[in-house]
């Protein structure tokens, strides 16, 4: 056969794919096997020297809002437009402060 190599490479790419796949199969069921014997015996990241990091979907509260209109943000992070262009136009950031009520 003139093609024998494009044979056996097809093969082999759907064992490496085969393999790739049991490999995520098994250490999906690793992390899990070490989540419960953390639960189970009280472990923390913290105890392990490890930090948990803030999730992107965590979200501050607001420290600011657009005094022209819709937006706001809470301070961190790279400065909306609109609120350097409030800045720019003499708008002070104590002005753009979310008064907050205590009761």
């Amino acid at each position: 056969m003139a093609f024998e190599n494009a044979v056996r490479l097809q093969e082999i790419n759907e064992e490496m794919e085969r393999l790739q796949n049991e490999a995520k199969s098994v250490r999906a069921q690793l992390v899990d096997e070490i989540l419960v014997a953390m639960k189970e015996y009280g472990i923390t990241l913290a105890d392990l020297g490890q930090h948990q990091s803030k999730r992107r979907g965590d979200v501050k509260p607001a420290k600011y809002a657009n005094p022209h209109g819709e937006g706001t943000w809470s301070g961190s992070g790279r400065r909306p437009k609109w609120f350097k262009q409030a800045l720019e136009n003499g708008v002070s950031e104590e002005e753009m402060l979310i008064k907050t009520t205590t009761f």
